[in-house]
């Protein structure tokens, strides 16, 4: 064998030449054409497609049968850290896994799972929540576990209701009005929008429950008038005051004119996903909040708009009760009354909890 290898050397270097050529070719070629991302995406895209026929499976009621293939799953699954593209596909695997556990009372596998999937990702307030949740269901301590998803997410309502009927239940009348004061004051900016027409401006304007006077450029012509509308994006506000500045004229002294315009029961408001309870007082009921009005301009250009808002965080009737006689319990009422101005029933999730990209 030796001696032949010998004999056919040099022919068997140029084969060799020649073949690893043709390999990096079709390589380069299948690279290049893009079919070697199209072979990976289809590779990676199996699990997905695994995971949504077992989410099918449990929505329909299966769970002591999902449970063996959830496992199975689990321990093939590819994403083993955050930064796999298939991280989310794994907490959505693990969380469904400890649903599957917890229906069936598996209580000491639906903890291990949700350790898991906490440990997975730390910093989604979402693993914690649905460990809080878990330990809730199983009447075990969930306080540390709510109080990692508002660390993370301090203007998430259902966690802060949730934690406050966990006080509330147990007389610790103290411990839910600081709860609830902590998601009053935690910081929140959001956006309102405001529409003159067809044109558009966005305000940033703080989520605290107190008046806000926002100058802003905005460019309408002489004599404007049109549909003004406040889009609040789920957001209960009120309107103290609107006005609409003219533009300055160059080599004249005079004040810039202005018309200003403030809520009045004569001048209603049409309104979507809200209900004006007041005049200029706009509660929404749902993300596409919305009020509008027609309004008249100055007789000169307007350059810019000067308006007053206040914004509440949502608010639901049931939170509202138990804070409103925690304070009454622990006689505090002054308190209440400035706590009071800052809370307004209303709102949804889409208005500091949920956030749409």
């Amino acid at each position: 064998m030796t001696a032949w290898v010998r004999r056919h050397e040099r022919g068997l270097i140029m084969a060799w030449f020649v073949g690893a050529t043709l390999l990096v070719g079709l390589l380069s070629a299948w690279i290049l054409t893009g079919a070697a991302d199209r072979t990976v995406d289809a590779w990676n895209a199996r699990w997905p497609a695994k995971l949504a026929r077992l989410e099918r499976l449990v929505a329909a009621g299966h769970h002591a049968e999902a449970i063996p293939r959830l496992e199975q799953l689990v321990r093939e699954f590819p994403a083993q850290s955050v930064k796999h593209r298939l991280d989310l596909e794994r907490e959505r695997l693990l969380a469904l896994l400890a649903q599957c556990y917890q229906t069936l009372g598996q209580k000491r596998r639906c903890l291990e799972t949700l350790e898991r999937l906490v440990a997975f990702d730390p910093r989604n307030y979402a693993n914690h929540l649905a460990q809080a949740r878990a330990l809730t269901a199983f009447a075990d301590s969930a306080e540390a576990a709510y109080a990692e998803v508002l660390r993370i997410h301090p203007n998430h309502l259902e966690a802060v209701s949730e934690l406050v009927e966990h006080f509330y239940a147990g007389a610790r009348w103290g411990e839910v009005v600081a709860t609830y004061e902590r998601y009053l004051d935690a910081f929140l900016v959001a956006p309102v929008v405001l529409r003159f027409g067809e044109t558009r401006l966005q305000l940033e304007l703080p989520i605290d429950g107190q008046p806000h006077v926002i100058e802003a450029p905005v460019v309408l012509d002489a004599g404007w008038r049109g549909t003004l509308c406040i889009e609040s994006g789920g957001y209960s506000v009120r309107l103290g005051a609107l006005e609409l500045v003219e533009a300055s004229v160059v080599g004249k002294a005079q004040p810039c004119g202005a018309r200003r315009l403030i809520p009045s029961a004569e001048h209603p408001w049409e309104v979507t996903a809200a209900s004006e309870t007041e005049p200029g007082l706009f509660v929404a009921t749902g993300p596409e909040s919305r009020a509008c009005s027609e309004v008249t301009g100055p007789p000169g250009a307007v350059a810019r708009v000067r308006i007053e808002l206040t914004a509440w965080k949502a608010l639901s009737p049931e939170l509202w009760q138990m804070v409103q006689q925690s304070y009454v319990n622990l006689l505090r009422s002054d308190v209440l009354e400035r706590v009071r101005t800052r809370s307004r029933i209303g709102g949804c999730l889409a208005a500091g909890t949920l956030f749409v990209d």
